[in-house]
């Protein structure tokens, strides 16, 4: 199911690269400021996004 208003993208479609891109660039703070706790938290965001990849569509 896609809606033009967006690009033709669905919802989950849009989590997941929202997931993906703010878990890279937090991942880069997270290194470019030397603290762990950003970087495994960047790491969290990546993996939920990842694991979205498997979830169920609604059409």
């Amino acid at each position: 199911m896609t809606d033009a208003s967006n690009g033709g993208m669905s919802k989950l479609s849009i989590a997941k690269s929202a997931l993906a891109v703010g878990g890279i660039a937090a991942f880069g703070v997270g290194i470019r400021i030397d603290s762990a706790a950003v970087r495994w938290a960047a790491i969290g965001f990546v993996a939920v996004a990842w694991f979205l990849r498997f979830a169920k569509r609604s059409d």
